[in-house]
């Protein structure tokens, strides 16, 4: 059997620092999202409610092979162009991102783009970009990766950024104790 790990408050009072510093890297990183307005087939609900879908969309062989060549070939531009850190690297994910970004940029006309995605951990992360007109693919690329890495590099439990945001709101923070915050109180990126 496994030794378990030897957990001292000292250690625990480490990990709550480190914890904090993430979450307000977070809170920082998620200031005042811009909530896309796209189109949709349907009337939305008043009041708003969530409605949950699971589209699946499978590339095809030639599609993924192109999409695996593209990653290779930007990797090998960067390496050449100097670009060594690994935070750096075009992975398929990052091209197809990046393409997403451009596309919601294109479709909305709106700069600050929000999205999610999944940890390695399963932990939700909100990826942020700032994509302008003027912006080519590659820059929008080199964002992608850039807040990727950051988002993975600081990634905490969902329901911890959940509490903080909430706890952060001006109505969490004008409501008498012992009340629940209102469900307002929560960016509409998360409800």
């Amino acid at each position: 059997m496994a030794a378990l790990p030897l957990v001292t408050p000292a250690a625990s009072a480490t990990d709550m620092a480190q914890l904090n510093e993430r979450i307000g890297r977070w809170q920082e990183r998620l200031r005042s999202p811009t909530e896309l307005q796209l189109p949709t087939d349907y009337p939305r609900p008043i009041p708003l409610r969530m409605v949950e879908a699971v589209e699946t969309f499978e590339l095809s062989g030639q599609s993924s092979l192109s999409l695996l060549q593209l990653a290779l070939y930007l990797q090998q531009q960067q390496q050449q162009g100097g670009a060594e850190d690994i935070a750096a690297t075009a992975t398929p994910f990052t091209v197809l991102l990046a393409a997403f970004a451009v596309l919601l940029h294109r479709y909305t006309a709106e700069e600050d783009i929000v999205v999610s995605s999944s940890s390695e951990s399963s932990n939700p992360l909100v990826l942020r970009m700032d994509v302008k007109p003027t912006d080519s693919f590659l820059d929008v690329l080199r964002m992608a990766q850039r807040v990727s890495h950051e988002a993975a590099a600081d990634e905490v439990p969902f329901s911890a950024l959940m509490a903080a945001i909430a706890a952060a709101s001006p109505s969490a923070q004008s409501s008498a104790p012992g009340q629940s915050a209102d469900a307002n109180a929560v960016p509409a990126l998360f409800r």
